[in-house]
């Protein structure tokens, strides 16, 4: 197995950045959102492959959320409807999570888990920030522009469907992977066959579900080239212009920091 050689160079005490404690359970991120009116920390996942945060419905009427319009939401085969809600107050250390996100039935979604997920942390978080995940540590750290300077081997992030991709080599053929923390597999890829699924809703990628098979593939990224990795394989697309998730099968044996505003990917070895 090749690993990436990269170092990242962290900011001095000064420019420490905001550490969150989080906890890499079930091959999920976990993270603890004191809320305005939730009578204890809501459970949330931290999900860069989500389009959008999500608040679980149930929450959202035990807090007495205003609950709007429903509009379509898809995920990785299933879809549904999702309703506005524009009055959430929570966050992370003090950081504001966004108050406009979709409340949506969070049960019918994450299925890898029995534990009880009240929200998803999505990209519109990430986007102001740059996120820096410690797997080993279990912590997060959350940098203005200019208070981390990450060197070494870095990679390009794609914008498509409102989420955040790389460009990889699965068994050297050219992929389009959403970057997703809120999978708990490795990789899930479309067979070369698959017809496009256009679909244009806000999207949910938290579960693999309905695989074709399973095998063992090459993974390269640029530098990093990665043997042996289970791949899942699907009969259609998840998401339009996609060929698939990275999720934390893979990022987890890196240290990963997301620059959403930048485009730029970091993995460092542990």
């Amino acid at each position: 197995m090749l690993l990436l050689a990269a170092a990242l160079a962290f900011p001095d005490e000064g420019n420490a950045g905001i550490e969150v404690p989080c906890e890499f359970s079930a091959g999920l991120i976990w993270v603890h959102v004191p809320a305005k009116g939730a009578s204890e920390p809501l459970q949330f996942l931290l999900d860069s492959g989500a389009s959008q945060s999500v608040i679980d419905t149930a929450c959202a009427r035990r807090m007495r959320l205003t609950v709007g319009t429903g509009r379509p939401v898809v995920g990785v085969n299933w879809q549904s409807i999702a309703s506005e809600v524009s009055d959430f107050e929570g966050d992370l250390a003090g950081i504001p999570l966004p108050r406009s996100i979709l409340a949506i039935d969070l049960k019918r979604v994450v299925v890898s888990t029995d534990r009880r997920v009240d929200g998803i942390i999505g990209p519109d978080f990430f986007r102001p920030h740059i996120v820096q995940i410690n797997y080993v540590q279990q912590s997060v750290r959350f940098f203005r522009r200019g208070e981390v300077n990450a060197v070494g081997n870095r990679f390009s992030l794609v914008p498509r469907n409102g989420a955040l991709c790389v460009r990889a080599m699965v068994n050297s053929t050219p992929r389009l992977l959403r970057l997703d923390t809120g999978c708990n597999s490795a990789i899930e890829c479309v067979e070369l066959n698959s017809k496009r699924q256009e679909r244009a809703a806000p999207s949910v990628a938290v579960q693999a579900g309905s695989r074709s098979q399973v095998t063992r593939a090459q993974l390269a990224l640029e530098s990093l080239e990665l043997t042996g990795v289970e791949s899942g394989w699907h009969g259609k697309r998840f998401f339009p212009g996609e060929d698939g998730l990275l999720g934390n099968g893979v990022l987890s044996r890196f240290t990963v920091t997301v620059d959403a505003a930048g485009s730029r990917l970091y993995l460092a070895k542990h």
